[in-house]
């Protein structure tokens, strides 16, 4: 079938408008979510708006005595600067849910959008599967919103690169910019990716030029860090089993099943049953993901000028996956951050079999169902955050943990914004925000929980 041929077909098959019903079921539970609720219940996500306050406050004068804009170029800043923007017009907390809607409204249309262009023979299934699976990740549960901003961007830059071709220099130095400002592991994917569209020497030297700012940027990043800031890694993952393990549960992530932990224990504690097949739904969809990327492969990968570069950027992001340690330049799951951009390459660039389609709207089911369950149960939205080791359990899998900023919810909540905002540990927890404190111990919360 070619591409005309399906973007002249008028009418869905059963099975694509049971695609999009499901998309839009999942969509309308996810919009529930955020609006039908006392905050968004996304983890680490209420942080983030509390930062993007303190900084419009900071802009108009207020906090000078202990708080002040870091003096140096910081690559996790993005949502921050946006959200500040709009708490100058709106609330807070409706700035979060604004912020939420927003996005899922460009994850959707950037999801389509792609697999229209890309793969125009299957276009629905593909982009209900980038919709569960690369923008609505794990990263969106955890409160991430820098990162998967810029998964937003990359999956933009995609879709303009394919209408044409020829990437001009300005659209590789703007979208630099903008994947270096939402996260660093979202601008080195960008960046492998870019570079090997470009390995002619001519292309590949405007390109470097284009990339010469946000190298800039970065090298400032590092150098003008604080060395007491200066990122960690973490080496011992213990054996090869385990280090496997926990490789295979970082994609099986993408299953849809979450277990939402309160001081109640989540799943794990007050429903066993939910949590077992959780777990086995997601570590099924992780075993079915490597059966159609088999059949993909086993089909034949592409091998014209345009779509060879991004194999290769693929190929490379997914081996960084497999290799980088859980703890990488501070960030927690490095790996993970790669995973997402090899993956969303993977699906534009080989032909999945149907049967993989189906099992990602299963888990788009998977999460309707979690998010069902979890709208209709009575939560704790303001209590002590719950701990991974609740009860003798510390291997709890699928985690998030909604009320982990319960105590800045209530300071927005109940502060106008010509009063004194509270001064609470956030934002002084996180050094990839671009505030900090000027007396960093007096900052400390003795109720916070371990992160």
């Amino acid at each position: 079938m070619t591409s005309s041929s399906v973007l002249q077909r008028s009418r869905f098959s059963p099975s694509e408008m049971l695609c999009l019903a499901i998309t839009a079921s999942m969509t309308a539970s996810l919009l529930a979510m955020i609006w039908m609720t006392p905050y968004p219940p996304f983890q680490d996500f209420m942080e983030w708006v509390y930062q993007s306050e303190w900084i419009r406050r900071m802009l108009l004068g207020e906090g000078a005595d202990f708080l002040r804009f870091r003096h140096y170029p910081v690559p996790y800043s993005a949502s921050q600067v946006i959200m500040a923007g709009m708490c100058f017009v709106l609330p807070p907390l409706v700035v979060a849910r604004l912020f939420l809607t927003v996005f899922l409204g460009g994850a959707l249309a950037v999801s389509f959008a792609l697999a229209r262009s890309y793969r125009p023979e299957h276009w629905i299934p593909l982009g209900a599967t980038l919709f569960v699976v690369v923008f609505v990740n794990n990263t969106f549960w955890n409160g991430n919103s820098n990162y998967y901003l810029g998964m937003l961007g990359i999956g933009t830059y995609l879709l303009l690169e394919r209408r044409q071709p020829e990437a001009t220099v300005w659209h590789v130095a703007v979208f630099g910019i903008i994947t270096f400002f939402c996260h660093a592991l979202i601008f080195l994917p960008f960046a492998v990716m870019v570079v090997f569209q470009n390995l002619d020497f001519r292309r590949l030297l405007r390109v470097g030029l284009a990339l010469s700012p946000c190298m800039v940027l970065g090298i400032a990043y590092v150098l003008l860090r604080p060395r007491a800031e200066r990122p960690a890694t973490e080496l011992d993952h213990g054996s090869l089993l385990q280090f496997l393990a926990y490789k295979t549960y970082s994609l099986s992530k993408a299953g849809g099943y979450h277990n939402f932990l309160f001081a109640d224990g989540g799943d794990a504690i007050s429903a066993p049953w939910r949590y077992r097949i959780g777990i086995a739904w997601n570590l099924l969809y992780t075993v079915i993901f490597g059966l159609g990327l088999a059949a993909a492969l086993r089909t034949g990968v592409p091998r014209d000028p345009v779509t060879r570069p991004l194999v290769y950027a693929a190929t490379l992001l997914i081996f960084g996956f497999l290799v980088i340690p859980s703890v990488w330049l501070d960030v927690i799951n490095a790996g993970e951050r790669l995973l997402y951009p090899g993956v969303l390459l993977l699906f534009l660039i080989l032909p999945f079999p149907r049967f993989f389609f189906a099992a990602s709207q299963g888990a788009m089911v998977a999460t309707i169902l979690c998010i069902v369950l979890f709208l209709g149960s009575p939560h704790d939205w303001f209590g002590k955050a719950a701990r991974f080791d609740l009860k003798g359990k510390s291997t709890l899998l699928y985690t998030h943990r909604p009320n982990t900023n319960a105590k800045e919810v209530l300071a927005l909540r109940d502060t106008p914004g010509n009063r004194p905002l509270p001064q609470l540990r956030i934002p002084f927890s996180f050094s990839s925000s671009i505030i900090e404190p000027l007396h960093p111990s007096a900052s400390e919360d003795e109720d916070a929980p371990a992160e």
